[in-house]
C-alpha cells in the first residue's frame, strides 16, 4: 500500500509539472500579445511594455515558469490578465458549481446505469435487451449542444417545471438550486449513462458464463441473489474506471452545458479564458482539472482490490 501510494504522489507531481509546463508555455505558442484582447487598438507600445513587464510577460519561458511554480507552491496561482482578482479566488468561487453539477450527473448516471444495465443483461438477445440498445445508441448519439435545447424546451418553456438558465446557490436556498441544476445534470446524465449502461451491461453477460455462476446455481442459489452478491461487484471494475474519466470529464469538460445554461462554473471560466488569452486563468484550471483526473483514477484503482476478489488474489 505505501509502494502504491508513494507511486501516485510521483505520478501526480510528474503530471501537474507536465500539464503546468505546456500551459505556461502557451504565450509562446498564440500570436501576438494577451493585451491585444483587453487593450485592442488602444494598445500603445507603452501599455504593452508596461502590461508584460506588470506580468512577468517579458521573462524567457523556463523562467517564468519556474517563477510560477515558486508562488504556486505558496498558494498564488497569478491574477487574471482581464479582472486583475487573483486566480485562486475566482476558481474558489465557481469549484462548488461544477462539483456539484459534475457529482450529481456522476451520481444518477449511476443510479440509472447500474439497474437498466442488470436487467438488460439477464434478458440478452430480448426485447428489453434491444430496447436498452436503441436508447443508449439514441442517447449517446445526440450531443450535448442538441440535448440541452430540447430539455429546455420540453421542460422550461413548455412544462414550466424548471429553470433553462442562472444559479442559485445550495446554501442560499436548496429548492431553487436542484431547480436551476436539474436541466444540466440531465443533459450530462443523457452523455454519461448510456455509456454506463452498455459498460456494465457486457460485463454482466460475461461473467454470467464463468464457472463460479454456475457453482452458485447449482446450489440453488437465486437468480437475484447470484447477480447482486457473486456478478455485480466484479463486474463493476470496468465501471468504475469509466465511471472515474468521466467525473473528469464533468468536473472539466462541461463548457457547453455551463455556457448554454449560463452557469458560473470553471467550464465557463475556462471559456471565457480561452476568449480573452487570459493565460494565468486558463492555467490554474488546467492544473486543478488535471488534479481531479489523477486523484480520482488513484482512487479507482485503489478500489479494484475491493470489489473483485480475483485481483486481490493475484496481488
Amino acid at each position: 500500500m505505501l509502494r502504491f501510494v508513494l507511486r501516485r504522489l510521483l505520478d501526480i507531481v510528474l503530471v501537474l509539472v507536465l500539464v503546468s509546463f505546456f500551459t505556461t508555455s502557451l504565450v509562446n505558442l498564440m500570436p501576438g500579445s494577451p493585451a491585444f484582447a483587453i487593450y485592442g487598438s488602444a494598445l500603445t507600445p507603452q501599455f504593452l511594455a508596461n502590461f508584460n513587464q506588470q506580468f512577468g510577460l517579458n521573462h524567457p519561458l523556463f523562467v517564468r515558469y519556474g517563477l510560477w511554480v515558486w508562488h504556486a507552491l505558496q498558494g498564488d496561482l497569478g491574477i487574471s490578465f482581464q479582472t486583475h482578482f487573483t486566480v485562486a479566488s475566482q476558481l474558489g468561487a465557481r469549484l462548488p458549481v461544477t462539483a456539484e453539477i459534475a457529482v450529481l450527473a456522476l451520481l444518477f448516471s449511476l443510479l440509472i446505469a447500474i439497474p437498466v444495465a442488470m436487467l438488460a443483461a439477464t434478458r440478452p438477445g430480448r426485447l428489453i435487451d434491444r430496447m436498452v440498445t436503441g436508447l443508449t445508441s439514441l442517447a449517446q448519439a445526440t450531443p450535448a449542444f442538441a440535448a440541452a435545447p430540447i430539455l429546455v424546451y420540453l421542460f422550461a418553456v413548455q412544462a414550466k417545471w424548471f429553470q433553462s438558465s442562472g444559479w442559485v446557490p445550495l446554501t442560499q436556498n436548496v429548492g431553487q438550486n436542484l431547480l436551476h441544476a436539474i436541466l444540466p445534470v440531465a443533459t450530462l446524465v443523457l452523455g454519461v449513462a448510456p455509456i454506463f449502461i452498455r459498460i456494465l451491461r457486457g460485463d454482466i453477460v460475461s461473467l454470467l458464463s464463468e464457472n463460479f455462476v454456475m457453482v452458485a446455481r447449482s446450489r440453488g442459489l437465486p437468480e437475484w441473489y447470484i447477480l447482486l452478491r457473486h456478478v455485480l461487484r466484479p463486474a463493476s471494475a470496468s465501471l468504475i474506471t469509466v465511471a472515474g474519466l468521466s467525473f473528469g470529464y464533468l468536473f472539466g469538460g462541461s463548457i457547453i452545458v455551463e455556457t448554454f445554461y449560463s452557469l458560473p462554473g470553471v467550464g465557463l471560466l475556462a471559456s471565457q479564458a480561452v476568449y480573452n488569452k487570459d493565460l494565468p486563468i486558463l492555467a490554474g484550471v488546467v492544473v486543478c482539472v488535471a488534479v481531479v483526473f489523477v486523484i480520482i483514477n488513484s482512487l479507482v484503482d485503489l478500489s479494484y482490490g475491493l470489489l473483485d476478489p480475483r485481483v486481490r488474489t493475484s496481488r
